[in-house]
C-alpha cells in the first residue's frame, strides 16, 4: 500500500494580508467588492492618464477597444464608478487584482522572462460632498492598517497619479518606501470618463509592499 506523509502546513503571508484587507474593507468599511476582467477599455486608460499604445496588449482581445491589460486598477474602477452612477449617487466599492507592466522579470533561472505583475487593491468613495468623502476614505484606510495589523503609514505630497487632481494626491509610505496612493480624481478624469455631478476619492495599496507585524507584535 502506498503511504502518504503529511508535512507542516504552509501559509502565504501576502495572501493573508490580502484576505485581511478585503475583510476589513467589507465588514468595517462598508464597501462592496467588484470583480473585473484584467483588460480595460482604451477610453478609461486615456481618462486616467495612461497611454494605451505603450501598455501590455493582448494579441486576441475581447473587443477592439479592450486590448490592454490593466497597468493599474484605477481605470477599471473609474469605469465601475461611471456604470454605478446611473443608479446610485453615493457608494463605496473596492477591487483586488493583478496589474501588469511592460518591464520584464525573470521567472526561472533558465532565463525565461515575463512582463512584471503586481497585486494591488483599490477602492473608491463616491458622492456629492468631497470633504466628507476624503474624511471617510482616510478613516477607512486608518482602520485597514490597524485592523489588518500592518505597519503604520504616513503621507507625503506626490504628483505621480495622473488621474488625481494636482495638490489633492498623497503617497502612502512606510519605513521601506511607498505602499500606496490616495487622491481626488481630477476634473480631466471626470470629464473624459463621463462622471457627472459626483466626486470620487480613490486609493490604491501595493500589497507586496505592505509590511504586516509579526505575530508577537499583533495587538
Amino acid at each position: 500500500m502506498p503511504t502518504i506523509e503529511l508535512g507542516a502546513s504552509t501559509t502565504s503571508r501576502n495572501r493573508d494580508v490580502e484576505r485581511n484587507i478585503k475583510h476589513v474593507l467589507a465588514s468595517q468599511g462598508g464597501m462592496q467588492e467588484v470583480v473585473r476582467f484584467p483588460w480595460v477599455k482604451d477610453r478609461y486608460l486615456d481618462a486616467t492618464g495612461f497611454d494605451p499604445s505603450v501598455g501590455l496588449r493582448l494579441a486576441d482581445p475581447p473587443g477592439p477597444d479592450q486590448a490592454s491589460l490593466q497597468p493599474s486598477l484605477v481605470p477599471g474602477l473609474v469605469e465601475c464608478i461611471e456604470a454605478n452612477l446611473r443608479f446610485e449617487t453615493a457608494f463605496r466599492v473596492f477591487t483586488c487584482d493583478d496589474v501588469y507592466g511592460v518591464e520584464r522579470s525573470a521567472l526561472f533561472q533558465a532565463g525565461e522572462e515575463l512582463p512584471s505583475q503586481q497585486r494591488h487593491v483599490s477602492g473608491a468613495f463616491v458622492g456629492r460632498d468631497l470633504q466628507s468623502l476624503v474624511r471617510e476614505a482616510r478613516g477607512v484606510l486608518d482602520t485597514v492598517f490597524r485592523a489588518a495589523h500592518l505597519a503604520p503609514y504616513h503621507t507625503e505630497p506626490t504628483t505621480d497619479a495622473a488621474w488625481a487632481a494636482p495638490g489633492a494626491q498623497l503617497a502612502l509610505k512606510n519605513e521601506a518606501g511607498t505602499v500606496g496612493i490616495f487622491g481626488v480624481i481630477s476634473e480631466r478624469t471626470r470629464h473624459r470618463a463621463g462622471l457627472k455631478r459626483a466626486e470620487a476619492v480613490i486609493f490604491t495599496l501595493f500589497l507586496e509592499a505592505l509590511k504586516p507585524f509579526g505575530t508577537r507584535e499583533n495587538t
